[in-house]
């Protein structure tokens, strides 16, 4: 996410037609606070509480789990052209999207990084071919 007043993308759409995830763009207007969450305070419980629903999905991944409530997050949608990257203003959450944005992108990072490794002991590319 990037500073007060500017943008960052989304990659997926609850409103995206057929399973489609669409490209959103999330604006933290520049009457919102600073961000002012801390280790203590915010991180670690939030950190824990992620960590405890993530060990109760992998624990039992077939499982039926009850919704788990993460916070609240309060989005307005703002007017766009047809065809322009749907915005939503965020009026509740800030806080806490800036906080789960570098924790979601680093597992979404690592996550890659092990299935490309996989993928690479399944299929190896010949070291001629490799760009790395």
């Amino acid at each position: 996410m990037e500073q007060r007043g500017k943008h960052f993308n989304g990659n997926s759409s609850p409103h995206a037609p057929n399973g489609v995830h669409a490209a959103q763009r999330l604006v933290v207007p520049l009457f919102q606070r600073k961000y002012v969450w801390n280790q203590e305070n915010q991180w670690e419980p939030l950190w824990s509480d992620v960590v405890r629903v993530a060990d109760r999905l992998l624990k039992g991944p077939q499982d039926r789990h009850q919704p788990h409530f993460l916070g609240a997050v309060v989005l307005q949608q703002v007017q766009n052209p047809i065809g322009r990257m749907q915005t939503w203003t965020i009026i509740d959450g800030q806080q806490r999207l800036t906080t789960l944005q570098p924790w979601t992108d680093e597992a979404i990072r690592v996550r890659t990084q092990e299935l490309s490794e996989v993928i690479m002991q399944i299929w190896p590319v010949p070291q001629h071919h490799r760009s790395d």
